[in-house]
This record gives C-alpha cells, structure tokens and sequence, in this order.
C-alpha cells in the first residue's frame, strides 16, 4: 500500500489518484492515517456500489 500525505496531494494529486486504481493508497496528515483509497475491484463485491454521503 502506498501512503502519501496531505500535502502531497496537493503537490500530485493525478499521482496519487492514478495509484489509488491500482493498488491502495493512505493519506496521512501529520504522520497520522486519515484517508484510504481503493479500486472498487478491491472490495469484497463490485457489484456493491458505495451511496454517496451527500452530493453537492
């Protein structure tokens, strides 16, 4: 899994984002996990799609 941090996002994000539909990615800020990023075909079932929180 590869961690990147906030900051680093802000630097690479296309980076980061073309890592995170491969493979998993953390993000930390301030040396802390804070975020998770997967593939969908990394979850149990693809056939799942997570429902959104809010949309905007």
């Amino acid at each position: 899994m590869k961690q990147f941090t906030f900051s680093d996002m802000n630097r690479a994000s296309e980076e980061i984002l073309e890592a995170a539909l491969v493979e998993p990615v953390t993000l930390t800020k301030r040396g802390k996990e804070k975020l998770v990023s997967l593939p969908l075909s990394n979850t149990v079932s693809s056939s799942v799609v997570p429902t959104p929180l809010h949309t905007a």
